[in-house]
């Protein structure tokens, strides 16, 4: 027999092989199998079609992916903007209501989500990191206090933590993460639970 193990082969579509110098004269001449007479044009046409479908579902869903990415981050803009005006609601630039902390550094010096912050009283603010356990009890400094709820909220900083402690975090908020296939979506989606989760104590301790 001509034919040896590691033979270089030809498989059809309708799954039969061939060694192909024996099978492409026939193909030359015909667009079916010698053995079992599966046409191959149709079967070919058939398989572009599924090609050219899976092409348009795949383009379909990233378009839907970038649609929600792009929602997302516009739903979180929105959130940081309420949040923002909710920590400074009642704070005045000098003396606190409390009277326990008198922040006059000048607000350009700062970006706008460490100022707000920063114009929070030592008392409220302490509870607001302390209820949202951003900080170990080790951090006592109000900057550093600031530095806490900054990072809590900024998802370049929030992406670095590991994948188990942002499905942790999401768990714990009661966010379902269950269609995310990407660490940044889960930085995001803490970001945005974070968020929320301040504006509802910012709201409810004035």
């Amino acid at each position: 027999s001509d034919q040896h193990v590691g033979d270089l082969a030809l498989k059809l579509d309708c799954g039969h092989a061939f060694h192909k110098r024996c099978v492409w004269p026939w193909l030359e001449k015909h667009c079916t199998c010698p053995v079992c007479r599966y046409d191959l044009k149709e079967a070919g046409s058939a398989g572009k079609h599924r090609a050219s479908r899976e092409a348009q579902q795949r383009d379909a869903h990233t378009a839907r992916r970038q649609a929600e990415r792009a929602a997302h981050a516009a739903e979180l803009e929105a959130r940081r903007v309420q949040l923002a005006n909710l920590s400074s609601a009642g704070e005045t630039s000098g003396t606190s209501r409390n009277g326990d902390h008198d922040d006059t550094t000048p607000n350009s010096s700062v970006n706008g989500e460490t100022r707000d912050f920063a114009a929070l009283s030592v008392p409220r603010l302490q509870a607001l990191v302390q209820a949202h356990n951003l900080a170990n009890d080790a951090v006592a400094n109000h900057e550093d206090r600031v530095q806490a709820v900054h990072h809590a909220l900024d998802v370049a900083h929030v992406v670095q933590l590991p994948v188990r402690t942002l499905k942790q975090r999401l768990d714990t908020a009661g966010v379902d993460y269950a269609a995310v296939t990407e660490k940044r979506e889960l930085a995001e989606l803490v970001v945005t639970a974070t968020t929320a989760s301040l504006q509802r104590w910012l709201t409810a301790n004035p």
